[in-house]
């Protein structure tokens, strides 16, 4: 099935971050099954603070593990590996949330993370330093989301997201090895 974003908190604007254990096992979709295969219509970060696993796209397993961010792009089908050991947060946001801010910004037409025609759809962050950055951007976001909405909220939420991207798109890039036979 095709997966609209959905505001299940009722927020004015288009973003929406979920523990995985919330979002999969306390309160699963109604309109499809998660563990099943299912197109999402919006931009999907998962960040994985502890476990290991698979998390499958486009048909495809890709390996996780402590440290990984994983990206679903708008019209990728993908489905969750049950797996009860993973902790993980859930960013989910449409390329309109990101591109309406005050800021301005087309960023999603220069990363390289969503296109999963080049790349595969998982970042390794590649050391203990890079996962606490992570991690604690991804905490000021949900305490940002959570928090009584306000003038900033949205553009705080906005600005450490393209943080976030940015970052592990920087990651991406240092990491691109390109063999002399791909030349």
């Amino acid at each position: 099935p095709e997966v609209n974003f959905q505001n299940r908190q009722k927020k004015a604007f288009e973003f929406e971050i979920v523990s995985n254990k919330e979002f999969l096992l306390n309160d699963p979709p109604k309109d499809h099954n998660p563990f099943r295969p299912h197109r999402l219509q919006f931009y999907a970060i998962i960040f994985v603070e502890k476990g290991e696993g698979h998390h499958f796209i486009d048909f495809k397993r890709y390996p996780y593990k402590e440290g990984s961010i994983i990206f679903v792009a708008k019209d990728q089908v993908h489905a969750f590996e049950r797996n009860v050991d993973r902790a993980a947060s859930l960013l989910l946001f449409t390329e309109n949330f990101l591109e309406r801010s005050s800021l301005g910004s087309n960023l999603m037409h220069h990363l390289t993370l969503y296109n999963y025609q080049l790349y595969v759809p998982v970042v390794q962050l590649p050391d203990q330093a890079s996962i606490n950055i992570i991690s604690t951007l991804v905490k000021r976001i949900e305490a940002e989301f959570i928090a009584p909405d306000d003038f900033a909220t949205e553009e705080i939420i906005q600005s450490a997201l393209k943080i976030l991207l940015c970052m592990a798109e920087r990651v991406r890039k240092s990491n691109i090895i390109i063999s002399p036979s791909s030349l």
